[in-house]
């Protein structure tokens, strides 16, 4: 299974790989403060940035080295926001996941759709069964969703990140399949 071939549907959603012509959607959401308040890096100033990320995804998905889609709204065509699995240990079959999305779409059940969608993909098609998550600590809307979908609070890791001039701790979630 080729990685930027991947294409998954949900009612209202496309999840695919990110495009060079996704330059002004992905800035758009990268370079949004609110966006980025609980991100592991700050907000972006370019499109130069946007097209060296989507570059730089291009070829670690072609690599394999994550997993990386664009949730495009189906009635816009607009890239909304993004899921992403990495750090795949596949002799544990577990493997970390994260997304975002932006300002404008949240509140609208998107992301709970891509995710479970998502999650529903890389059960059957990489045999995952753990998944896990790391939000900051703040961030309740993460939260809510990875505790809607399931997921458990697992623990709490010190002063896990420093993005600018702010440290922060992670909660780490995770998620068992119910299949095996």
């Amino acid at each position: 299974m080729k990685y930027e071939d991947i294409r998954l549907h949900t009612e209202r959603l496309d999840l695919r790989p990110f495009a060079i012509a996704d330059i002004p959607d992905w800035f758009s959401i990268m370079s949004d403060p609110v966006v980025l308040r609980y991100w592991s890096h700050t907000a972006w100033e370019s499109h130069a940035e946007a097209e060296s990320a989507i570059r730089h995804d291009m070829a670690a998905m072609a690599n394999k080295e994550y997993l990386k889609l664009a949730v495009v709204e189906k009635s816009s065509g607009k890239v909304i926001g993004m899921c992403i699995a990495f750090s795949h240990h596949a002799a544990s079959r577990r493997i970390e996941i994260g997304y975002c999305l932006a300002t404008d779409a949240q509140k609208k059940g998107y992301m709970r759709e891509a995710i479970s969608t998502f999650i529903l993909f890389l059960q059957d098609k990489l045999n995952i069964r753990r998944f896990e998550a790391d939000i900051h600590p703040d961030n309740l809307g993460s939260r809510g969703l990875l505790m809607r979908m399931g997921f458990e609070l697992e623990g709490q890791l010190k002063e896990r990140w420093i993005v600018g001039d702010e440290i922060s701790d992670s909660l780490i979630f995770g998620l068992l399949s119910n299949k095996e």
